[in-house]
């Protein structure tokens, strides 16, 4: 929609000569969490921090405009890229240089750019103070959609796009001659123009034109925004793009959306698109987890979400945090650092609307799933559906429901309590459950965090291990036990009246897992060793 910013950090590592590419990435290039800035840099970095994004967007007020350097300098921009920089994010720019081929500046434009290359490729030679870099550069944004406020010079003419592909063309070879590591994106695809596959095709086409060699290519990244209602994360902009790219020779090219987003309330960009369907705090939330996973999960790099309206941003106008935010949160805790190459599709069923896909963390399976409830014929609030994941190495799982168990983010205290979490048993291999509105994570139980569960330190059993008496220290009166062998058999149940019970079990020697259930809730799980 407008212009912004994601961010990949090197960090320079020189003697007393500087010389070129000797910047070493940081991980966070690997992190598809993005977002674009907010009102100020300070904000942006804080709420960044605090979400557990790795990648900020620089655009609109923040991008790098040519017009503006020619007139005032480079320090405003370098203020913004180092302090980002410097708090440790990847960082992703818009660069607005207008149509230099129809004003006849094609020559000076290239050198713009070669200047602005070396000033954030970190190399210690003619930086900006602190040597910052910038890992994405974003050559003009969306130039299929024209919007006159905007003052743009792209108008979403298929008669411009021989100018914008001559452009592109300079960019690359101008940003490459001084900084070959940095990557040159495509101006991100608004999507929201009726003729934007077309335009792009253009683009491509007059890019092949441009060819020297067979296997030239004058960017190292596409990029596309989408936005849309909550239900439609599915982003069918991702199959259309990939083909686009197939169509010329470019398959191999690295693919970031940065700008995504859908809205609580009634409207996605303030003022602009007032009047739409109401949609609540949790669909919005439900909406963001499922556009990260599975964009990550289908081939797209990084995601932005969009942040520069309150309305499809992560807190209110008023400065309350939506539950959008902390879901945002709990997203990046449990799969921030996930092996981003080797995320598995479980399942992708558009029939019975189930989707899960498994991460790899630390070597640790974790899971994604979700029911798309709204494409369910027949469907009503508070519904259900049957999903098993299979393949299974432990004895029970954790499901943790990915948006908070209240209605609104302003209700939430304690961020650790905001979330359901229910256990699960394993049972030959497999784990079945219900899952409902809520788009959930599942994470394997091994047996020593068994004992770190919720409810672990107000339960004890001892002693532990036993020969066959056990003792319980219970937080409430008429909780019921549960006791399942190592493949997940119920060996054991008993409804206890006392907050202090004692059990005789009549169990063969080994390892079991006892749950003990309030209120049809399991509050702990423990495990036992009879001896």
């Amino acid at each position: 929609m407008v212009l912004k910013i994601s961010t990949i950090l090197f960090l320079f590592i020189g003697g007393a000569i500087p010389t070129r590419n000797m910047a070493q990435t940081f991980s966070n290039q690997s992190s598809p969490f993005g977002i674009t800035t907010l009102s100020t840099t300070s904000n942006t970095i804080s709420f960044a921090n605090e979400v557990g994004a790795k990648s900020v967007r620089l655009a609109g007020p923040q991008a790098i405009v040519w017009d503006r350097v020619k007139s005032q300098g480079w320090s405003e921009n370098d203020k913004i890229i180092n302090d980002l920089y410097n708090s440790g994010f990847e960082i992703s720019v818009v660069v607005l240089g207008g149509n230099p081929v129809a004003s006849g500046n094609l020559d000076e434009y290239s050198k713009f750019i070669s200047e602005m290359a070396e000033r954030y490729n970190g190399d210690g030679i003619n930086d900006a103070s602190g040597s910052p870099i910038v890992t994405y550069f974003e050559i003009d944004n969306e130039p299929d959609l024209y919007e006159p406020n905007e003052n743009s010079d792209w108008h979403g003419n298929l008669s411009e796009t021989k100018d914008y592909a001559l452009v592109l063309k300079t960019a690359y070879e101008a940003i490459k001659s001084t900084s070959p590591n940095a990557k040159v994106a495509i101006a991100g695809e608004a999507f929201a123009a009726q003729n934007s596959k077309v335009y792009y095709d253009s683009i491509l086409t007059e890019l092949d034109k441009l060819k020297t060699n067979g296997d030239d290519r004058y960017f190292d990244v596409y990029n596309f925004h989408y936005y849309g209602f909550y239900y439609e994360y599915l982003a069918n902009q991702i199959s259309d793009v990939k083909s686009l790219l197939s169509k010329h020779g470019c398959s191999n090219v690295e693919i970031i959306v940065t700008e995504t987003a859908t809205y609580s309330g009634t409207s996605m960009f303030g003022g602009i698109s007032n009047n739409m369907p109401y949609q609540s705090e949790e669909q919005q939330a439900e909406s963001l987890v499922k556009r990260y996973v599975y964009s990550k999960a289908n081939g797209i790099d990084k995601i932005y979400w969009y942040m520069q309206h309150a309305e499809n941003g992560l807190s209110s106008s008023s400065g309350s945090k939506l539950l959008a935010y902390y879901s945002f949160k709990k997203m990046t805790d449990i799969l921030e650092g996930s092996e981003w190459t080797n995320i598995v599709k479980i399942r992708e069923d558009t029939v019975n609307n189930i989707f899960i896909y498994k991460f790899t963390k630390n070597g640790n399976p974790i899971y994604a799933a979700w029911w798309d409830y709204f494409n369910s014929i027949g469907y009503n609030s508070g519904d259900s559906m049957v999903v098993t994941i299979s393949g299974l190495s432990s004895i029970a799982v954790m499901v943790i429901q990915a948006v908070p168990k209240y209605t609104s983010g302003i209700n939430i205290t304690d961020y650790n309590a905001a979330f359901v979490k229910n256990t699960e048993n394993v049972q030959n291999s497999s784990v079945t459950f219900y899952i409902k509105e809520k788009p959930v994570f599942v994470e394997e139980l091994n047996t020593t965090s068994i004992d770190e569960m919720k409810g672990g330190n107000s339960v004890k059993v001892y002693p532990n291990p036993s020969n066959s008496t056990i003792n319980l220290q219970l937080p409430e009166n008429n909780c019921q036990i549960k006791i399942f062998d190592v493949m997940g058999n119920l060996v054991f149940e008993k409804t206890l009246h006392s907050k202090q019970e004692t059990l005789t079990l009549n169990l063969p020697k080994g390892m079991y897992f006892c749950q003990i259930i309030n209120e049809q809730k399991i509050i702990s799980v423990k495990k036992i060793i009879i001896q």
